[in-house]
């Protein structure tokens, strides 16, 4: 179901709107090796969504999880901290490939599986990183709705 979540949400923003330009990317590792050899064992990094006009990027990474949130002994509820590692690791690297006037931003979108929809910004890093859930169980012009006002 990932993967035809992530599917859906490129095929819907490259039909539904014409602002920017969609794709997933592959995000090269800014990483400098003594060894060249070394480097074959980077892992490949590639965005779920990216999203790109002259001005701005948003990097969309589409989770779909039994739990949006998760819970460590007694403590709260908090967000998942690998999606945000994964989320920080992209941006700190997709901007190497950006112009200035288009610093990175993220976006991690989650069906909504709770009554609790969440919609959080933060700063991380100096990167603009949203973490929004979609319902899916509602009608199509809702769903549709959302989607174009998670670009704002």
């Amino acid at each position: 179901m990932s993967t035809v979540f992530e599917a859906f949400l490129r095929n819907f923003y490259r039909a539904e709107q014409s602002i920017f330009r969609v794709s997933a990317e592959h995000i090269a590792w800014d990483a400098h090796c003594a060894d060249p050899a070394h480097a074959v064992f980077l892992p490949r990094m590639r965005t779920d969504v990216t999203l790109r006009s002259l001005g701005r990027t948003i990097v969309m990474d589409a989770k779909y999880h039994k739990k949006t949130l998760s819970r460590f002994r007694d403590g709260p509820e908090t967000l998942k901290s690998e999606n945000l590692y994964q989320m920080l690791t992209y941006l700190q690297h997709i901007d190497h490939n950006t112009p200035a006037a288009a610093k990175a931003e993220g976006l991690l979108l989650y069906p909504r599986v709770t009554a609790q929809d969440l919609r959080l910004d933060y700063t991380l890093a100096g990167h603009r990183v949203r973490v929004c859930t979609l319902n899916l169980d509602q009608p199509w012009t809702a769903i549709h709705q959302d989607l174009l006002t998670f670009l704002n």
